[in-house]
C-alpha cells in the first residue's frame, strides 16, 4: 500500500515520524477488513482494532439474537397438534400422562388422554417435560430421579421472578458448542444431554444420541455443565 500524498507530504515535512504514519494505515487496512469480512459498523471495527471491544462476543450475541428471532416461537405444543397422536407428558404431581393435544392456547392446552373419553384443559405452568412417541424408550433412559428431590411435589410457579433463572446467553454458547448437560426439573426429573434448540418457553435436549424430550423452562430448578 503506497502512502497517501497528504501523509507523505506530512512526512517529509518533519510533522509526523513515518513509523507513525505506517502503523496508522495499517490499524486502518484491518478496519476496513474486519468491516467488510464480519458486516460491522465501522465504528465498532475501529474499537476492535484499537483493542476497546471484543468482536468475539458481539458476534456471538448477533448470533443469539438471530437464533431468538428465528425459533423463539417455537413449541413442541404446536408439533403435536399437528401430529394429531398421543406425546408422552410428565406434569407437576410426578404425572405421566398420555396425551393428544387438540390444541394450544398461550395458556392452556386441550387435551385428550388416551385413558379418557372426555377432552379436558391443561395449564402449561402444570407441564414439566414431553416428548415424542418415536422418542418413548429412549427418553425413559434417559430421564432419572435427583435424589436431593425426593419426595418433593411442587406447585405451579406463576411468577417469572420466582422461577429458576437460565437466561438465553447461557443457552445459547452451549448450544453452539455442544455442550452436556445436566437438567433438573423442580420436582427432580433429571435429563442428560445437548441443547438441541431452545425457544423462549421450552427447550430441546437430545438424548442417547437422536432421541430429545424438551422442557420447559418454567419448570427448571437446576441446569449442571457436565
Amino acid at each position: 500500500m503506497g502512502i497517501p500524498r497528504r501523509l507523505a507530504q506530512q512526512v517529509a515535512g518533519g510533522q509526523r515520524e513515518l513509523n507513525e504514519v505506517l502503523q496508522e494505515m495499517a490499524r486502518l487496512e484491518r478496519v476496513d477488513k474486519l468491516e467488510a469480512a464480519h458486516d460491522i459498523p465501522r465504528s465498532l471495527a475501529v474499537q476492535v482494532v484499537l483493542g476497546q471491544a471484543d468482536l468475539d462476543a458481539y458476534l456471538a450475541k448477533r448470533r443469539r439474537h438471530a437464533y431468538r428471532s428465528e425459533l423463539g416461537a417455537r413449541s413442541v405444543f404446536d408439533q403435536a397438534v399437528e401430529a394429531g397422536e398421543p406425546y408422552t407428558f410428565a406434569v407437576l404431581g410426578r404425572g405421566i400422562r398420555q396425551l393428544t393435544v387438540l390444541n394450544s392456547d398461550p395458556f392452556e392446552l386441550e387435551v385428550q388422554d388416551t385413558k379418557s373419553d372426555e377432552p379436558e384443559k391443561l395449564h402449561k405452568l402444570m407441564v414439566k417435560l414431553v416428548y415424542r412417541p418415536e422418542d418413548r424408550k429412549a427418553a425413559r433412559r434417559a430421564i432419572s430421579q435427583d435424589k436431593a428431590y425426593r419426595g418433593v411435589v411442587a406447585e405451579p410457579v406463576f411468577r417469572i421472578q420466582d422461577r429458576y433463572h437460565c437466561p438465553d446467553k447461557k443457552l445459547f454458547p452451549w448450544h453452539e458448542a455442544g455442550s452436556r448437560l445436566t437438567f433438573v426439573t423442580v420436582e427432580g426429573d433429571r435429563v442428560q444431554g445437548s441443547v438441541a434448540w431452545f425457544s423462549r418457553y421450552e427447550l430441546g435436549v437430545t438424548v442417547r444420541g437422536e432421541a430429545e424430550v424438551v422442557l420447559m423452562r418454567h419448570a427448571l430448578a437446576e441446569v449442571r455443565v457436565d
